[in-house]
């Protein structure tokens, strides 16, 4: 004879095994009743998403090769990093990371935060700062110009051109209207003499400055909008 608890178990386990052959049986046949994009990004890579995920929102939701979509996403040039999975019983959930675009170089493509360079461009491509240099010192630019635009940002500036010349030559061009003329040694060590010399004396003349020339052993040329030139030691 089974007892009263012991029946109540065989009753919840023959009921749960039913439940479970019927979501094997049947899960595999139910459409899929949603396919959720998320995360922050450009119009295109979200176009060019939801055309990829389009032929699948008529598929059976198990039918539907989680694997291969997500690798497809992934070969997209903005992708950073992404995930695909099931959401309960007729949900699919994708979660984007867009690469972040930081600069453009002069012979196109774009240079991301981590980075990567991609042979595109973005939307906003004209509001990114312009590196420009020999093509083979393409990556040496594009570091230099991060070093460059930390120092730089700790004062408020913010770069809208760097400039490597055929001979070796840096020169900066700032949102502030200035140009920085480095020359091709010690760039930021001069650098660095500009940061002082700025945050000491020039931040409140900043909006008269055309051009600081580093290229000096100590002290700086400033050109003034004026059109005179002086010597800060």
């Amino acid at each position: 004879m089974v007892s009263y608890p012991q029946a109540w178990w065989i009753r919840c386990g023959a009921a749960s095994a039913i439940v479970l052959l019927l979501c094997y049986v049947v899960w595999p046949y139910l459409n899929v009743h949603d396919i959720r994009v998320r995360g922050v990004f450009q119009e295109s890579l979200h176009n060019d998403i939801e055309a990829l995920i389009a032929p699948q929102r008529h598929k059976k939701f198990w039918r539907i090769p989680l694997g291969t979509l997500e690798r497809q996403i992934a070969a997209m040039p903005w992708v950073e990093n992404l995930t695909v999975r099931r959401m309960g019983l007729s949900s699919i959930e994708i979660r984007v990371l867009e690469q972040q675009p930081i600069a453009r170089w002069h012979l196109g493509g774009t240079f991301m935060v981590h980075g990567a360079w991609l042979p595109i461009a973005p939307s906003n491509a004209s509001d990114l700062p312009l590196l420009t240099g020999p093509e083979v010192y393409r990556d040496l630019v594009f570091n230099h110009f991060l070093s460059f635009k930390t120092q730089l940002d700790s004062l408020g500036i913010s770069l809208v051109a760097v400039e490597l010349a055929p001979r070796g030559a840096w020169e900066l061009h700032t949102q502030q209207g200035f140009r920085l003329i480095l020359g091709r040694e010690e760039m930021m060590k001069r650098l660095q003499r500009f940061v002082w010399s700025y945050d000491k004396v020039l931040r409140e003349q900043a909006s008269e400055i055309a051009y600081v020339d580093l290229r000096y052993t100590s002290g700086i040329a400033i050109g003034w909008r004026s059109g005179r030139p002086s010597r800060l030691t």
